[in-house]
């Protein structure tokens, strides 16, 4: 029987036959895992995800509690290493909404609304004071605040991202196609057969270094479009501490801007949880 696995954890179980239903209990080095068992008849294979939700197991109707069983063994240490990150993730996802926290190009800053009278633009929507990131919105906008700062986000790589690529690809004499500034959920940045770039937006919370790598990634891909040995050999010959970066990405990436996922809102849905002010309309402004 083929085996599929996929990332999205003394083992003991316990089990209710009931196919697509969450009623079972993995436990892995004192972890508690929920899993999920989907059976159906278009199945021909088992595989295997975890999330941040838990485990899921999917495969034919003829497979067995002792089948499933003996699957979640062989990937007790897959399961268990993938878990703790999402348990690590989680914590350190709780910490930043707790402490309002969110990063512009590698520098750690508190959030603050200030309502203002008027509509602000958008070069004109947030500035810095000490380690506070203060955006700026209408006072009607108030609920609207992530969809405010994401804008200015998004609005600010576009500028920031831009402008890196254009003096690396200089420096390196590389040319590209288009660039895209877009929201990817799973990829930092893309390159296309016709070579043209994509980044995500996101990057512009991060540390120069990082964004730099991946800038140089996305560049090494318009000679070596895969991931073999030779592109691997092309990136570490223009950054040759390239795993410190990349590994940093996957390990703190997304901690970056958790305070502007959509789900951040705790309670009932418009609920500000942001410390603000009344805008005095003073103040120097960053766009």
């Amino acid at each position: 029987m083929k085996h599929v696995f996929q990332c999205q954890a003394g083992f003991s179980t316990i089990f209710a036959m009931r196919s697509s239903m969450p009623v079972r209990e993995l436990f892995i080095h004192q972890n508690k895992v929920p899993v999920t068992v989907e059976k159906s008849k278009r199945l021909r294979s088992v595989s295997m995800r975890i999330s941040p939700q838990g485990l899921l197991v999917r495969g034919p109707t003829s497979l067995t509690e002792e089948e499933i069983q003996q699957f979640i063994r062989e990937k007790e240490r897959w399961i268990s290493r993938h878990w703790t990150r999402f348990s690590l993730e989680g914590q350190r996802r709780a910490k930043a909404i707790e402490e309002k926290r969110l990063f512009f190009y590698g520098k750690p800053y508190r959030l603050v609304l200030s309502l203002e009278e008027k509509p602000i633009p958008l070069r004109e929507r947030v500035h810095f004071s000490g380690n506070q990131l203060v955006l700026h919105i209408e006072q009607s906008k108030e609920k609207d605040w992530q969809k405010e700062l994401r804008e200015w986000f998004l609005f600010q790589a576009k500028v920031v991202i831009g402008k890196r690529l254009a003096e690396i690809a200089q420096h390196l004499r590389c040319q590209y196609g288009t660039v895209t500034i877009r929201d990817q959920k799973t990829r930092w940045g893309s390159c296309s057969s016709r070579k043209n770039l994509s980044f995500n937006w996101r990057l512009v919370a991060m540390p120069p270094k990082v964004l730099d790598y991946v800038i140089i990634h996305e560049l090494c891909h318009l000679k070596e479009m895969n991931h073999s040995s030779k592109f691997w050999s092309a990136v570490g010959q223009i950054i040759p501490d390239y795993m410190v970066h990349r590994q940093w990405l996957k390990e703190h990436g997304k901690e970056m801007t958790y305070i502007l996922d959509e789900d951040f809102l705790p309670g009932q849905q418009g609920e500000n949880p942001l410390p603000s002010k009344r805008g005095s309309g003073k103040g120097k402004r960053n766009g």
